[in-house]
């Protein structure tokens, strides 16, 4: 392994002799001390790394013939397929989620103790039996891009957050998942269409989302962003914590 790429967006080469844990200690000591992070988990972060597809940092053009699918459990491993080796290959501490913060029932100390292959395991299992939702893009059947988009009710760490008169009838969207190879090409936005598109069709009354008000690198993106969600005619109507709630209603 030539190099890793921090959260933070810097791109941490091997030392000459090939090893990576020592120029990873040094970096996250000197960057992120406040962060705690242990021997234990660089070791982790590197063995998740090791298994991703290679990527030399540069962005690819996206083929013209992309598909969007709503996740089935027909596709099931083509959704682990991709949070495996691909989702995360500028980003591998983040890893260990496949997108199931959300879904997470317990506390955030537990979710904190839980791992990377309980939570791939959790998901599985939810995909299998139809209860996770969202929408994936392929090109040139490969997966690409995610978009988790449920219905509000399906998400208990917003549920748990403020409610209204549309009750279970709103969609939320969290996240949105591009392969770097392939961002700023217009998934993002495609996702963000296919999903409103879907849910007004089976009667939702209301999307919603959740843009960080800030984000230093593209990784940290993954909520959306505020001019792409104004731009498809949602309205800001908050904020939550460090992100703009925006809704958009959908007209019978």
């Amino acid at each position: 392994m030539n190099s890793i790429q921090c959260v933070c967006g810097t791109r941490v080469p091997a030392s000459d002799d090939g090893d990576i844990f020592a120029p990873l200690r040094r970096h996250t000591d000197e960057n992120h001390a406040e962060l705690g992070i242990t021997d234990e988990q660089i070791r982790g972060l590197i063995t998740r790394a090791s298994g991703m597809n290679d990527w030399d940092g540069e962005r690819l053009i996206l083929p013209e013939n992309v598909e969007i699918h709503a996740l089935t459990p027909d596709r099931q491993q083509d959704f682990l397929d991709y949070f495996d080796r691909e989702a995360f290959i500028d980003n591998p501490a983040w890893a260990g989620c496949y997108c199931f913060f959300y879904r997470f029932c317990g506390t955030q100390e537990e979710w904190n103790a839980s791992t990377p292959e309980k939570n791939r395991e959790a998901q599985a299992a939810a995909i299998a039996d139809g209860s996770a939702t969202g929408f994936l893009a392929y090109a040139d059947g490969v997966v690409v891009a995610w978009c988790h988009a449920a219905p509000r009710g399906d998400l208990p760490l917003l549920d748990a957050g403020p409610t209204d008169e549309d009750g279970d009838r709103v969609g939320s969207i969290v996240c949105f998942n591009v392969s770097p190879r392939y961002r700023q090409q217009g998934l993002s936005k495609s996702l963000l269409e296919t999903a409103c598109a879907t849910f007004a069709a089976d009667g939702f009354t209301v999307m919603e989302a959740y843009p960080a008000l800030e984000f230093k690198t593209s990784a940290q993106a993954y909520h959306g962003s505020l001019s792409m969600f104004l731009d498809a005619g949602f309205e800001r109507t908050g904020e939550r914590e460090s992100m703009a709630v925006v809704r958009k209603r959908f007209t019978a």
